[in-house]
């Protein structure tokens, strides 16, 4: 690896973070010819997830990560979204470990834990 993921999304991220950035056509191009050109390919996912990161970061938009042990309604998903600070991108897990539930994460900290496991754990500590 020529440079790390960080480094290729901290540019790719300055440059697209910018009031009028070229066209993005242009940028996302010339980006994907220079992790090629320097053989890192195989670390797109982490470069798009950190640019991901780091622009939500830029504008002030929260990632906010909902996991539950079965999927939620559309009332359960509308009632916890009157809650969540704005403007923000709603990523939904499925975590069977939470045996019932919801845990709430804002911007990677953990806010909230109403998930049975935790309500047991709490209730039962491991000795």
């Amino acid at each position: 690896m020529k440079y790390s993921p960080i480094l290729y999304a901290i540019a790719f991220s300055a440059v697209l973070a910018k009031e009028k950035p070229q066209s993005e056509k242009v940028v996302l191009s010339n980006m994907v010819l220079l992790v090629k050109k320097n053989g890192d390919e195989a670390h797109w996912d982490a470069i798009l997830k950190e640019t991901s990161r780091l622009l939500r970061k830029a504008f002030g938009i929260h990632h906010i990560l909902l996991e539950s042990a079965r999927p939620l309604t559309k009332e359960q998903r509308a009632s916890l979204e009157k809650s969540l600070p704005t403007p923000r991108v709603i990523e939904e897990k499925i975590s069977s470990e939470l045996v019932a539930g919801v845990r709430i994460t804002i911007d990677g900290m953990e806010q909230f834990d109403g998930s049975l496991f935790k309500k047991l754990e709490t209730m039962l500590p491991r000795r």
